[in-house]
């Protein structure tokens, strides 16, 4: 019941954006990620990494304005307030890494702009150092643990 009514409020915050979005569910090893999408496939791709507790909704102001130059990609932290679904606790920094890749990947996108925000900046920042191949550019805004030691009971919560 609880789950149920977290994501009917979930999809009704999505309400606030004015443009066309699409939902899309990846398979991935860790469970499903769940991913909003908006703006012409024919820009370059903007990844975008929400703060904890909160979701991609934190972008709603922001998309319709993102979406005039790029593809927007909208991903929920898996563990995180959202619709992604986890089956599998990640255990590691890599494993964090594995996450956004697959989903990535299930997405078909090889080169992207990641942005991140808080807990997302860190999940963009532990992204680039394991696939760095795959980011054009990494924005990090106020991005939590990055520059300090990591402590496994982060992974408690994701």
């Amino acid at each position: 019941m609880e789950k149920e009514l977290n994501f009917k409020t979930y999809e009704n915050s999505w309400g606030l954006i004015l443009c066309p979005i699409v939902e899309k569910y990846i398979s991935i090893f860790f469970g499903n990620s769940h991913v909003i999408c908006s703006g012409d496939v024919a820009n370059p791709p903007l990844i975008l990494l929400h703060v904890a507790s909160c979701g991609s909704p934190i972008w709603y102001k922001n998309i319709s304005f993102w979406i005039k130059y790029y593809r927007v990609y909208a991903i929920n932290l898996i563990g995180e307030s959202s619709k992604c679904i986890l089956t599998k606790k990640l255990k590691s920094a890599h494993d964090n890494a594995k996450w956004l890749n697959e989903t990535l990947m299930g997405l078909k996108l090889n080169k992207f702009i990641l942005y991140g925000l808080s807990i997302g900046g860190w999940n963009a920042d532990n992204y680039a150092i394991f696939y760095p191949q795959n980011v054009i550019k990494l924005i990090s805004l106020s991005p939590v643990q990055t520059f300090a030691k990591r402590y496994s009971s982060i992974f408690i919560k994701i």
